[in-house]
């Protein structure tokens, strides 16, 4: 199986499947006589795969479903020229609205939907998280783990291809300790570029492409120079102490270069 990509490299404008069919053809014809840019391939899930990722999908699919009913009942109050309110299907805060009758009457008719909707939420989110490992990094929550595991936890066991990159830079859990008007600001920024580091290098390598896989290995080191640089900026904030700023120093500086060896390896023919 190839990856969708456009097939009419002449821009003609003209796309028929005879057309597609040849542009496919020729791909192919290049890709087996060696050029390994022609195509890139991507893996297929196993069946079983593919039904343990249905179960998070699911919940994603009816969070998604109850935000948008939540969200037409506050839009309900703000075309009227009420004040919004957040969860306004819960029973306590149902019960304590202040609305006229008429719209009490509409916004019943969502609220069961919207019970119910969580209830299989809560269902699923336990049946998640009692599969995860009981022990995980700090900043990284069982259901993140999980989905994280089922949705590219194959590609992470990339074996001889290159060496295991940590999940993100561990140090980072420092930033756990910064003070509390910091959590919406270095304190995501810094959890968030660390942990994208090790998912740009599993995406990386699950391409058959050299090419594509070295391009992901760019991002996660453009990324691991982001923590770097969020770093020193908490240090000169004085979020961070000298001693646990060498910490990270030293853990990005490793990881550098072992990202440094596998770009050098990819691009060996």
């Amino acid at each position: 199986m190839v990856c969708p990509q456009k097939l009419d490299e002449q821009n003609r404008r003209v796309k028929t499947d005879g057309l597609d069919a040849k542009a496919l053809c020729l791909k192919l014809d290049r890709f087996v006589e060696g050029n390994r840019d022609a195509l890139a391939l991507v893996r297929v899930p196993s069946e079983k795969e593919e039904q343990l990722r249905a179960v998070h999908r699911q919940r994603e699919q009816l969070v998604g479903a109850r935000k948008r009913l939540e969200a037409q009942g506050r839009s309900l109050m703000v075309n009227h020229g009420m004040e919004p309110v957040t969860s306004w299907w819960k029973p306590r805060t149902f019960a304590a609205l202040d609305v006229p009758q008429w719209m009490r009457e509409l916004l019943g008719n969502s609220q069961p939907i919207l019970l119910a909707l969580q209830e299989k939420i809560a269902a699923l989110t336990i049946q998640l998280q009692s599969v995860a490992a009981p022990k995980q990094p700090r900043g990284l929550g069982l259901m993140s783990s999980v989905i994280i595991d089922r949705e590219i936890g194959a590609a992470l066991v990339i074996g001889a291809r290159l060496p295991v990159i940590p999940a993100y830079v561990p140090e980072t859990e420092l930033s756990g300790d910064f003070p509390a008007d910091e959590r919406f600001g270095l304190t995501n920024q810094m959890r968030g570029a660390a942990v994208s580091i090790s998912s740009n290098i599993a995406v990386g390598s699950s391409r058959m492409s050299r090419t594509d896989f070295a391009r992901f290995v760019e991002i996660a080191t453009g990324l691991l120079f982001e923590v770097v640089s969020q770093t020193t900026i908490a240090l000169r904030r004085k979020l961070l102490g000298p001693d646990n700023y060498n910490r990270i120093y030293a853990a990005a500086e490793k990881h550098n270069k072992m990202l440094s060896g596998l770009r050098r390896s990819l691009s060996q023919t």
